[in-house]
């Protein structure tokens, strides 16, 4: 599967205009997301991109509830991503060292 995430909600309403599903866009956000997943939500965007200082587990619940997937970055230590794998199951990783982090897959 294929994937856009983009800070710049305007961009991804614009794949859409293209043919992209929403199942495949991410809507991401730099700071503390307060509104990202509403914003996820009312665009038919089917996931969120959140920094991993902002992960939590009410974030993570939030998501699940409302169906939405979760994409994290930027994660390079094994030990984070180990971390997330524990409590966060289904978040998605994005990282800049991928050699690192494959044993976990």
């Amino acid at each position: 599967n294929s994937f856009a995430t983009s800070f710049i909600l305007e961009e991804l309403l614009e794949l859409q205009t293209l043919g992209v599903t929403g199942s495949q866009l991410f809507l991401a956000e730099h700071v503390y997301p307060k509104s990202l997943q509403h914003n996820a939500l009312i665009h038919g965007i089917g996931g969120v991109t959140v920094n991993k200082l902002y992960l939590s587990p009410i974030f993570y619940w939030r998501a699940k509830k409302n169906k939405l997937k979760i994409f994290v970055y930027t994660v390079n230590s094994t030990a984070y991503a180990w971390f997330i794998r524990k409590l966060y199951a289904d978040a998605l990783i994005c990282t800049d060292r991928p050699h690192k982090l494959q044993k976990l897959s």
